[in-house]
């Protein structure tokens, strides 16, 4: 009866984990984690084991965002459940391989399988060393990229390799594990640069932030994101792709283009974007397929300067997800570049500084190859519908140049 309950709260465990809603996935901020834990394991009933509390104790490393390796060590205070009760304990060294789903928000559903040895020390008696394999599916729960609740169910399978008072050659066990996890490796104390990046994100103050404390709305007659007072190009179209300076920038003109996501409270990944910034992105992007569009993420210079990098490349990672998940983005058209502290545009030695080099941009440039390829297409296609197909051996005029190349 023991087992069959602990084979439907194993079932309540998948269909939880099946029916969670998925969105923008999150990262932890090293590849080392260790992981305490407390569980419990029923054993199968010809072991003459009790069932009992199981404690162990774990050192992982991710190799990336999907594949991981851990070793696991176990202890299982128990006793005989026939005959004398006689104490025991059983202890077990494990090898295991981890496979991470996508994350759901702050939840990252994974698989897991491995093998060990495991020995079972009896008091007073004897010892009975074995094989054992196991698999099973977990769940991580993260608090901030530094530390995560965890909890995993497994089948452990026994293969009886010494005599002992065994009759069977397998033993089937099923265990529980709940656990705290702490992340590290990237040699920089994570929750600390998480502030500094966090802090980074907030725009810059400007005319619209002194207008808006002033308690006044700024007029934006345009709606492109810029008030009038500070709009070089006023009447640009609703909602559209500007810079700072409310210009729509030229045709094949490379440019910079200042970007303000939110990101997940102590995460490196995007919750939300407002929409009238990240849908005029997107639409540049999507109708403009002759563009190579990368999104940029800088820092300065506070803490190692490879955590900085892998810090903000993986900020640039979540960016582009967000665009690709929500607007259906080919992921080859975005680049993600994290630079880390290597492109300062301003000194790093006051807090002004600092912030200035702590920006988020995309740059949209010119594509040769996909401009050429283009323009082959819509010179195809012009020529049609001109003369019932008929090839034309003049010259073109400024005007069909214009729209072969795009303008």
């Amino acid at each position: 009866m023991k087992t069959w309950g602990f084979i439907l709260l194993t079932s309540a465990f998948f269909g939880l984990l099946l029916l969670s809603p998925a969105q923008a996935g999150m990262t932890p901020s090293g590849d080392f984690s260790l992981t305490l834990g407390v569980g419990y394991q029923v054993f199968e009933g010809n072991q003459n084991l009790e069932d009992g509390p199981a404690f162990s104790l774990a050192l992982g490393y991710d190799f990336d965002q999907h594949w991981g390796a851990e070793g696991t060590f176990r202890i299982v205070d128990t006793e005989t459940d026939s005959g004398p009760n006689i104490d025991a304990r059983v202890y077990s060294l494990q090898l295991d391989g981890l496979y991470h789903f996508r994350s759901l928000k702050r939840l990252k559903p994974y698989l897991v399988a491995g093998f060990g040895v495991c020995s079972t020390d009896f008091d007073p008696g004897g010892s009975d060393e074995d094989f054992l394999v196991n698999y099973g599916i977990g769940l991580k729960y993260f608090l901030n990229d530094s530390w995560a609740l965890r909890g995993d169910l497994r089948h452990i399978i026994i293969i009886n390799a010494s005599d002992g008072d065994r009759t069977k050659d397998t033993f089937n066990n099923l265990a529980t594990t709940a656990g705290l996890s702490v992340f590290f490796g990237d040699g920089e104390d994570a929750l600390q640069a998480v502030g500094q990046v966090l802090e980074s994100l907030r725009v810059p103050e400007s005319l619209l932030d002194i207008v808006a404390a002033s308690g006044k709305q700024p007029s934006d007659e345009d709606k492109d994101g810029v008030a009038d007072l500070s709009d070089q190009c006023p009447g640009t179209p609703r909602w559209g792709l500007v810079d700072e300076h409310g210009c729509q920038p030229g045709a094949g003109e490379p440019f910079y283009l200042p970007l303000s996501p939110n990101f997940e409270p102590g995460m490196y990944t995007v919750s939300d974007w407002p929409s009238q910034e990240a849908l005029p992105v997107a639409n540049f992007i999507l109708k403009n397929p002759g563009r190579k569009i990368t999104i940029e993420v800088h820092t300065d210079n506070q803490g190692p300067a490879e955590y900085n990098r892998r810090f903000t490349q993986r900020q640039a990672d979540s960016l582009q997800r967000y665009l690709v998940d929500n607007f259906n983005i080919p992921p080859h058209r975005i680049e993600a570049k994290g630079y880390g502290e290597e492109r300062p545009i301003a000194t790093n030695v006051n807090p002004e500084g600092r912030e200035q080099n702590r920006r988020v941009l995309l740059l949209a440039a010119a594509d040769p190859i996909a401009a050429q390829h283009l323009a082959s297409e819509k010179k195809e296609d012009l020529m049609k519908k001109t003369a019932g197909g008929k090839k034309d051996s003049g010259p073109l005029n400024d005007t069909v140049k214009n729209i072969l190349l795009g303008y």
